[in-house]
């Protein structure tokens, strides 16, 4: 077999509860390493220009080149596959993870199995498989309907199906705009039709796609956002339509929007989560969250995509974080 050590992949942006004191940015919805460290009061420089003080030093001299290349090699070896979530090589990844992070004298804080509680935080994710042949965009124009072509001109950002008839909004984001999920959907049940290209192209298909079996529970079983293609907004704005640096700007229209789901999975997986108890007493219940995803993309045919810098390397460096 072949192997591609820094194949890289796009990358949703999930939707992230904050847990305590959030350091660095991690989103429950990929297998991911996770390291809670608590705040500590004789670590923390006396000013923003000052030096590290003793501690830091010390932590820091625990980060060895030997130690991340060790770490990094059997990542990124061929015979974990790519560590693709839900399988093998994944799961030997997330075994090993929490053995180095046992060695170190971190302590499990993912499930409690039995009386036991173990570094493993288990969940599972969820592929879908579209319908592309009976999925639309039909528009109500002056002129009459409009059909649009599903991965071209629209795609949904959501395993839920979609079989919506009615007025909905079309929402063009001006410079500045905040494009999270939850900032552009609408109240009630009717997608918002938002005018993103890139949206479009990185969701045109879900077949790669997984997400977090949580995404069906509930009111977020359905799709609350339908990225659509700026011929789109050609159509509905005609002349006026906005172009790359005009503020925001909506519109209603009436809309039939149907994508319907044909295949679903459930890939049972794992985070792996430890932490770190403080020895301050005033900042113990305070935590730090750091974290990094563990998977990567599997393989192809004979072709291995090892993920070696993504992201081996940034599994390590938590490793190294929680040994120092």
């Amino acid at each position: 077999m072949t192997s591609r050590a820094n194949r890289r992949r796009p990358t949703p942006v999930p939707a992230l509860r904050r847990v305590w004191l959030l350091a660095t940015i991690l989103a429950f919805v990929v297998p991911a390493i996770v390291v809670l460290t608590p705040v500590r009061g004789d670590d923390l420089p006396a000013g923003s220009l000052a030096p590290p003080a003793p501690p830091l030093l010390a932590g820091f001299g625990a980060i060895t080149e030997s130690d991340l290349r060790a770490w990094v090699t059997f990542l990124a070896a061929p015979e974990l596959e790519g560590r693709e979530s839900g399988v093998r090589g994944y799961d030997i990844a997330a075994l090993y993870c929490a053995s180095v992070l046992e060695q170190i004298g971190a302590l499990p804080a993912g499930d409690v199995v039995g009386d036991e509680t173990t570094y493993l935080q288990r969940f599972a994710l969820v592929r879908v498989e579209e319908d592309a042949e009976s999925s639309a965009l039909e528009l109500e124009l002056e002129d009459g309907a409009v059909r649009f072509e599903p991965g071209k001109d629209f795609a949904v950002p959501s395993p839920a199906g979609v079989d919506f008839r009615g007025t909905t909004r079309i929402i063009v984001p001006g410079p500045g705009a905040d494009m999270s999920i939850s900032a552009l959907a609408g109240d009630g049940d009717a997608p918002t039709l938002v005018v993103s290209d890139d949206g479009v192209r990185r969701y045109r298909s879900l077949s790669r796609r997984q997400f977090p079996e949580s995404q069906f529970d509930g009111a977020r079983d359905r799709a609350t956002v339908v990225w659509v293609s700026r011929k789109v907004a050609a159509a509905v704005f005609g002349e006026g339509a906005p172009g790359d640096g005009d503020a925001t700007r909506s519109a209603t229209v009436t809309a039939r929007i149907v994508r319907p789901v044909k295949q679903v999975t459930r890939t049972p997986t794992s985070n792996v989560i430890a932490r770190i108890e403080g020895a301050d007493p005033r900042l113990r219940d305070e935590h730090v969250v750091v974290g990094a995803h563990l998977d990567h993309v599997g393989k192809k045919d004979d072709d291995i995509f090892n993920g070696a810098d993504d992201n081996a390397s940034g599994s390590a460096g938590i490793l190294a974080i929680a040994r120092a």
